[in-house]
């Protein structure tokens, strides 16, 4: 199965990992992108997990802030990303071993991607990687040119039945329900930030801004039948002596 794996150091990197990770899902759907601490529930055994996803995964993206080379282990002193035992490491080695796509993507103008000689000698290659620049608070902008790289790897997911045809609104594109936040509002419902959205059932609206709802058209239901003519008198007389 083809998927994105997102590989980020755990201090240099959660807050961008985790805003694209939502962004990835929105285009991929959750089958096809994985990161660690959405993807593993409690109790998971999570070295082999992180080599099942990892061999499945076809591109690698490794985040990198500007601590990233630099964060040390507490216990030795020594650089993390110099520990064998670093998962960080361990996933771009077996992907550069296995000829994934590893695309370095650096979080915010102060990051750079390390050179050969800063890195280990089992992960140098990944100095020769084209990068790609990823600012947390422009990732509306900045996430575009990286979704249209990945396309041509990872399949899409598929359009959920109510949705229609990928129909789109100044807003956006319409999503599954389980990817916004939903807030009550009498007898319809608003999603947060989405446009419109087609109803699912008859009497349900939905409103993409509570300031301008839509509101349901008042008069007949297009399903009730019209009502016949009345009889004219004559055509009443006639029934009557027949």
């Amino acid at each position: 199965m083809a998927g994105i794996f997102i590989n980020y150091r755990t201090g240099d990197g959660e807050e961008a990992a985790v805003a694209l990770d939502g962004e990835l899902l929105k285009v991929f759907g959750k089958n096809r992108v994985f990161r660690d601490r959405r993807s593993m529930g409690a109790g998971t055994d999570f070295p082999p997990k992180l080599r099942r996803e990892l061999e499945k995964s076809t591109v690698l993206l490794v985040l990198i802030g500007s601590e990233w080379l630099r964060l040390k282990d507490e216990s030795t002193g020594r650089r993390r990303i110099d520990l064998a035992r670093d998962y960080v490491r361990e996933e771009i080695r077996t992907s550069l071993e296995q000829q994934k796509l590893v695309i370095p993507v650096l979080l915010g103008l102060g990051s750079v991607l390390p050179g050969a000689d800063e890195l280990p000698k089992d992960i140098a290659q990944l100095s020769q990687r084209q990068t790609v620049l990823l600012r947390v608070p422009y990732l509306h902008t900045d996430v575009k040119p990286l979704i249209k790289e990945l396309r041509q790897y990872v399949p899409v997911k598929k359009k959920s039945r109510g949705a229609g045809k990928g129909w789109k609104s100044g807003g956006g594109t319409y999503v599954e329900k389980a990817e916004r936040s939903v807030i009550a509002q009498r007898d319809g419902v608003y999603y947060e930030n989405a446009p419109v959205a087609p109803a699912e059932s008859a009497g349900r609206v939905r409103f993409a801004d509570p300031a301008n709802p839509v509101k349901p058209k008042s008069g007949k239901s297009r399903s009730t039948k019209s009502a016949k003519p009345a009889k004219s008198a004559k055509s009443a007389k006639r029934e009557g002596a027949s």
